[in-house]
């Protein structure tokens, strides 16, 4: 693999897609709106992340120089890292959602 960057990018792409597609059509009728609206507000940051990891993998394959450098690869990280944390945060919700909905 030339870039983890990219790879990541194009992993968090499909999982928004992936998440806001599930959140729209499968679970409109599970949720409370302020719920979905949520969803769809992490989502939108999440984009926003995969935008910038993009952006950083792009500028590392335009110029060498910036694979090896720290600062870049550390926003990159962190960035995926905060992706990481939202995809678990989701599920955890999810799954908080469905036990309680199995009690009512």
């Amino acid at each position: 693999m030339k870039n983890k960057w990219l790879f990541i990018a194009g992993l968090s792409g499909f999982l928004c897609v992936a998440i806001g597609a599930f959140a729209a059509h499968g679970l409109s009728k599970v949720l409370e709106p302020k719920e979905l609206a949520w969803i769809e507000t992490g989502v939108k940051y999440q984009m926003f992340h995969t935008i910038a990891i993009l952006a950083i993998g792009i500028l590392q394959l335009c110029r060498e120089s910036l694979v090896v450098n720290k600062m870049a690869n550390f926003a990159a990280g962190a960035w995926a890292y905060g992706i990481l944390l939202f995809l678990v945060a989701a599920f955890m919700h999810l799954r908080l959602v469905q036990a309680s909905s199995s009690f009512g």
